[in-house]
Parts: structure tokens; C-alpha cells; sequence
């Protein structure tokens, strides 16, 4: 399961669902879906796009209010019922290789790790003014935890995301999830994944 949440950017969640219908298409994987927390706005209707999309398995889970990252996800992972799937937490504006489903598969163990493949931050705006002889560079987000994958089980026993801590902020969220992920006794694994990248945006005009 992909889980995103979503506020107020149109153009943002579908290029989403164009991307993971390129990762459909490209993999042929019929075991993998999409759940998006969507905090409804007039700007996008999130249930017609997606019963427009290629997608096979997805759902929706509205909310009205203030947006509250951290309780959405964690509504979101609950929404999951079978102990032996895989939920993994991401982005919007994310490139996704076809690929990234079995490596996701792959590095998640049952009872032993979670797994935070390692992003590269190109052309964005946490990269702004890295060149190097004039040519513009990226990084890769050695300490950003966001994207995150467990067995549904596994993320019952850490607690999923720490919602009264982090309510209705963002940032630091993913790195306390790393630091209970390990002190829940898990191995913590990081894999630097080929065309896994940031995609360039902006917060206006969406």
C-alpha cells in the first residue's frame, strides 16, 4: 500500500496517480494499491481521478478540518486490516521506478525491519544553489526518514506516527518515527534506489 496525504494541490496528486499508473503499466504488479488521505478541496475531486485511473486497488479516506499529517497516516495504516501487508508511507512529488515495488518487498522483514529508501533531492527546493562548475547537482536525503515502509503488524508495535507530538506540523516526524523504529528493537535498513527522485515543485499554482 502507497500512503500518501493530500491537501489542496491538484496538479500534485495527479501526477501522483499518473506515476503510480506508469509503475501498473510498467511492473504488472497486481498486488499493490494506493491509499490517499485526502483532505477535501474544492479544487479536486481524488474519487473520480482515481476510478479514471489504470489502478486496480486504491482507496480514499476524507477529512475536514486542519491538516494533521501525522493522524492521517495513522488512520490510513489503520484502514489496513491484514497483519501481513505492507504499508509504506510517501510523497506526492516523488518519482517512482517500476522497480521500487519488489525493492520495497525485498528490504521490509516481518518482525525484524522497516525500510527508508534513500530519496535524491534534484533540482528542488531543498537544493537551491548547489552547482558545481556551473552545472547544477542534487543530494541524496541521507537523514530524511519520510518514506517508510513496515508490515502492517510491525507498525502496531511501534505506534505508528506520534500524532499528539507532531499535530499539525510537519517536519522531525519521520526522524522520531526512526528513533522508535529502532528502540522497538527493529533493524532500520537504507537503500540508495536508482530513478527514486524528488520531483521539482512549488506551493503556488497547484
Amino acid at each position: 500500500h502507497f500512503l500518501v496525504t493530500q491537501r489542496k494541490f491538484p496538479r500534485m496528486i495527479r501526477e501522483f496517480i499518473q506515476n503510480m499508473e506508469r509503475v501498473y503499466e510498467e511492473s504488472r504488479d497486481e498486488n499493490f494499491g494506493v491509499i490517499v488521505m485526502n483532505y477535501a478541496s474544492p479544487l479536486i475531486n481524488v474519487v473520480t481521478l482515481l476510478r479514471q485511473s489504470k489502478l486496480k486497488h486504491w482507496s480514499v479516506i476524507d477529512f475536514g478540518g486542519p491538516w494533521e499529517k501525522t493522524a492521517a497516516i495513522n488512520v490510513g495504516i489503520d484502514s489496513v486490516k491484514n497483519p501481513d501487508d505492507i504499508i509504506f508511507i510517501t510523497d506526492l512529488s516523488i518519482h517512482y521506478p517500476a522497480h521500487l515495488i519488489d525493492t520495497i518487498r525485498k528490504h521490509t522483514f516481518k518482525g525484524y525491519s522497516g525500510f527508508a529508501p534513500i530519496v535524491f533531492y534534484y533540482n528542488c527546493e531543498f537544493t537551491q544553489g548547489l552547482h558545481d562548475g556551473g552545472h547544477f547537482i542534487g543530494l541524496y536525503s541521507i537523514t530524511g526518514f519520510g518514506l517508510f515502509s513496515m508490515y502492517k503488524s510491525d507498525w502496531i508495535v511501534v505506534g505508528g506516527m506520534d500524532s499528539s507530538q507532531f499535530k499539525g506540523v510537519w517536519g522531525f516526524e519521520d526522524n522520531d518515527l526512526a528513533n522508535r523504529v529502532l528502540n522497538s528493537g527493529y533493524v532500520l535498513l537504507r537503500l540508495i534506489t536508482r530513478d527514486f527522485y524528488h520531483q521539482n515543485h512549488t506551493y503556488t499554482g497547484f
